[in-house]
């Protein structure tokens, strides 16, 4: 029988006037097109699609929250807050 993963969720708050503490070495690999970076120092990862790598080269960057969002909203990206999520779309 094959091993089950155990998942764990967490609930962060942030400051949207900081930016986000992204690990010091990161890797980026192009996979199916679709965007993987790997944090190989901490064993973390994450896969993205293209809005998501914006958000993560602007975080990068060292932009705040507050900045990332502007930036995005330029874009012609859309934000915007339910209770739980933040809904990103991107109009044509």
């Amino acid at each position: 029988m094959p091993k089950r993963l155990k998942v764990q969720y967490v609930k962060k708050n942030f400051d949207a006037d900081k930016g986000i503490d992204l690990p010091k070495k990161i890797t980026y690999h192009n996979v199916d097109n679709n965007h993987l970076f790997i944090a190989p120092e901490i064993a973390s990862w994450i896969a993205v699609n293209d809005i998501g790598k914006e958000f993560l080269k602007y975080f990068g960057d060292g932009c705040s929250i507050k900045e990332v969002i502007t930036k995005m909203q330029s874009k012609n990206i859309h934000i915007r807050r339910s209770k739980k999520y933040l809904l990103l779309w991107m109009s044509q």
